[in-house]
């Protein structure tokens, strides 16, 4: 019995469905990003973690969202403990401006640590509903098939 032409299991669907959302998520938080704050963000899709895990970019969104709860924005590499400074940027104002609950807001460690960057999603979608619901932004928007930005080696990197 040959195993060559064995369809995929269930399991094997599921892994990959989930792998296909994670990613899509990836990048649909990626262009909200790069709309609200009308830049282009560096690295691909799935380097997104790797672009936010110093808190740059969330400071920005913070400056953005509410600019007096931001102070000095610490940049540069390595990372360091001081890039949990602009963590806490975002933090505060989402707190100050009563955006979402502290039940959906990700933790430093979810993105510092890189421990859970589904977190730091939710977290950027719940922002953007909020924010697109008092006409400060637009909402996350589903992203076209065709523009999806990561190749099959990236997707099945995420389902193995």
């Amino acid at each position: 019995m040959s195993f060559a032409n064995k369809k995929p299991s269930l399991d094997q669907k599921r892994k990959e469905l989930l792998a296909l959302e994670y990613l899509t998520s990836l990048q649909e938080v990626k262009e909200w990003l790069e709309n609200f704050l009308e830049v282009k963000l560096p690295g691909t899709t799935t380097q997104l973690g790797k672009v936010l895990q110093n808190g740059v970019v969330l400071a920005q969104v913070a400056k953005r969202i509410a600019p007096e709860c931001v102070g000095k924005i610490q940049s540069g590499k390595p990372l360091s403990f001081l890039h949990t400074d602009n963590l806490n940027f975002i933090f505060k104002a989402v707190k100050k401006e009563k955006l979402i609950p502290k039940s959906v807001i990700f933790e430093t460690v979810d993105l510092y640590e890189l421990k859970n960057i589904s977190c730091v999603l939710l977290t950027m979608y719940y922002l953007s509903i909020e924010l697109h619901g008092r006409g400060l932004a637009q909402a996350i928007g589903d992203v076209a098939e065709e523009s999806l930005e990561f190749s099959e080696q990236e997707k099945k990197k995420q389902w193995s």
